[in-house]
């Protein structure tokens, strides 16, 4: 008999609510550096403000629940290698995708502005092709490199 990690669908929810805070923070955030505090007041303002906590929370039940499952695995004969290698294999696939959608989106609004279709707007094209900023987006270390991200809010 394999031992198994409960599922507790509570912290997923919470994991859950604490993303779309994270999602919704970076959403209003150019709005909420410009606007009348007034905007406070309302809830989903004085809420979408806070979102730096949604992050604390969000990594917080997102570190136990890695943690379970690392334990589940290994309590029911895997490796830690298997388990990292499910675990990257899981991750990824959306992640590149990610980045994949935001290049395109980047070369297209390129496109755009070079053809006139749009206007020129202060967006700064950081894709210069150097191997160190591709090797640090496709591994997920560009902190440590200290390599722009290619999507930073898009990944959220």
């Amino acid at each position: 008999m394999t031992a198994r990690v409960a599922t507790f669908r509570t912290l997923d929810a919470l994991r859950g609510v604490a993303a779309l805070w994270v999602v919704m923070a970076h959403s209003c955030a150019p709005f909420l550096a410009t606007a009348d505090p007034r905007f406070l007041r309302w809830p989903i303002y004085a809420f979408s403000a806070r979102g730096q906590l949604g992050v604390v929370l969000f990594f917080l039940i997102s570190g136990y629940c890695i943690m379970a499952t690392a334990y589940g695995a290994l309590a029911s004969g895997k490796t830690l290698q298997r388990w990292a290698y499910e675990r990257i294999r899981r991750i990824c696939p959306p992640y590149i995708t990610s980045c994949l959608l935001i290049l395109g989106a980047a070369e297209g609004l390129s496109f755009a502005q070079a053809h006139n279709v749009i206007a020129h707007i202060n967006h700064p094209y950081l894709f210069d092709g150097n191997a160190r900023f591709w090797v640090a987006n496709v591994l997920l270390v560009q902190t440590e490199l200290h390599e722009p991200f290619i999507n930073f809010v898009s990944w959220s």
